[in-house]
């Protein structure tokens, strides 16, 4: 297991920061809390864009904002799903 760095943010306590910012912003709706999928998303209009997978933050990016970033070790399958979703 690698390393972790000291002064790093632990991605649960980084999306609980992420809640704490956003929330009253116009259109961001808190998680709604409870078992089932998407229950501890943060959303904006009605639409997931944050929430922890697995231990990990994830966020979802309007696709004008990452066509100039990909991943060295994204697969294939991952862009293409990610492209079936609509988000690239």
């Amino acid at each position: 297991m690698p390393e972790e760095d000291a002064g790093a943010v632990r991605p649960d306590e980084r999306y609980e920061d992420l809640i704490d910012e956003l929330v009253g912003a116009a259109g961001v709706t808190p998680p709604r809390g409870g078992a089932g999928f998407g229950r501890s998303a943060l959303r904006y209009q009605g639409k997931i864009f944050a929430m922890l997978v697995r231990g990990r933050l994830v966020v979802k990016l309007p696709g004008r904002s990452t066509r100039w970033w990909r991943p060295a070790t994204a697969s294939t399958s991952t862009r293409t799903r990610a492209r079936r979703c609509g988000s690239g």
